[in-house]
């Protein structure tokens, strides 16, 4: 199905599309490891607690071909404070600390220093940036000038990588197509050869990875302080917490009234709201775990207004998600084994970005052809 054209009763995100078959090395299994299942209620265990929502910043060109008017498909800040935006189909663009548009990076393309649709921006040591692009099927490293030093071929597309050593040890999740990956979502991958490899594949369960199922073919991934790391799947609200590839420790399973668990997944009908879906992760320096769910806005049907009545496919563009969601944002207490507090942003969080603060790419309506996307920094207040 083409890019520009979406299935009004069945709209998948753009990850699900790309999942991939196809390896470069062979990888072993992890069997699934029996941890603590805990059981997380909806009751809030701090009734003094807020979530405040601090500064705010949106990014600025001079030419209106470098304005950010769409969902970037990645964004990072690299250690000198810069801002690197990445679409499908436009490259990467680089903006200051300020959000001021500075320059782009790469072209798009197919060619050597060129970038399709890159799927992850990660910073390196060395004030460099990691780049996977699953439709070039490799990884760039860039230098700090934005050059190309390095390229590692890949077949499959990964994304959310978690660094824990550079460039031999990294968790990303993805979809592998080998006997020893079937059904396990997460991955121990090595980038320090011309040919990414997979080490060992794991998850908290085998699931299935049919066509049908394809919810299960990734999972959301954070890095913590311990040298650890978070995951969950998108459509099941159990946060995983990992010591290492494969050593569970414990899972936390939600209990929320708001959240069918499984929930669909669905993005909804004109007639139907969108089933709550989880966008995002943060392990912050306390090691609270914090969850980015989008959620249907009251007004969701909004989104719908330039939908021809009664039509199963239309231009991608009739639909408009940024009336669609808003976010509940909730601080899990993982020692505690509760929710601290819970918040609803307005608007769709799309992106978490690390670092030590909380700090959320959010899209919001502002005009039906004219949403706004900004960087909204969070933080929780114990009083």
């Amino acid at each position: 199905m083409p890019l520009d054209r979406v299935v009004a009763l069945r709209l998948v995100s753009r990850p699900l599309l790309a999942a991939t078959i196809g390896v470069l090395a062979a990888s072993r299994a992890l069997p699934a490891q029996p941890s603590p299942v805990v059981v997380v209620t909806d009751r809030i265990s701090c009734a003094s607690c807020s979530i405040v929502r601090g500064a705010q910043l949106r990014f600025t060109a001079a030419a209106d071909t470098n304005r950010i008017e769409e969902v970037p498909s990645a964004i990072t800040q690299d250690a000198r404070g810069r801002y690197i935006v990445a679409f499908e189909g436009r490259g990467i663009l680089q903006y200051d600390r300020t959000g001021r548009f500075e320059m782009r990076l790469g072209r798009f393309g197919r060619g050597p220093a060129e970038f399709a649709c890159p799927s992850a921006l990660v910073p390196l040591p060395g004030d460099s940036l990691l780049v996977l692009d699953e439709c070039n099927r490799r990884a760039s490293v860039l230098a700090a000038d934005g050059r190309i030093a390095r390229q590692v071929r890949t077949a499959q597309q990964f994304l959310f990588p978690v660094i824990r050593r550079w460039p031999s040890d990294l968790v990303a999740t993805g979809r592998v197509g080998t006997p020893a990956a079937a059904g396990r979502p997460l991955h121990a991958i090595s980038l320090a050869a011309q040919d990414v490899t997979v080490e060992s594949s794991f998850g908290a369960t085998a699931t299935s990875q049919t066509p049908n199922n394809l919810a299960n073919a990734y999972e959301l991934v954070a890095a913590d302080r311990t040298g650890g790391f978070v995951s969950s799947n998108p459509v099941r609200y159990e946060v995983h917490r990992w010591r290492a590839p494969g050593v569970l420790l414990q899972t936390l399973r939600r209990e929320a009234g708001w959240f069918g668990n499984p929930s669909s997944g669905r993005i909804g009908t004109p007639t139907e709201p969108p089933s709550p879906r989880l966008a995002g992760l943060h392990v912050d320096a306390r090691g609270r775990i914090w969850s980015f769910t989008r959620v249907a806005a009251p007004g969701w049907r909004r989104a719908w207004a330039r939908f021809p009545a009664g039509a199963r496919e239309a231009d991608r563009s009739n639909l408009d998600r940024s009336l669609l969601f808003d976010t509940v944002v909730e601080v899990i207490d993982a020692d505690r084994k509760t929710v601290l507090v819970r918040d609803t942003l307005p608007g769709a969080v799309h992106h978490v970005l690390p670092g030590d603060d909380v700090r959320v790419l959010v899209q919001r309506p502002r005009a039906f052809d004219d949403p706004e996307i900004l960087i909204e920094t969070l933080s929780l207040r114990e009083r």
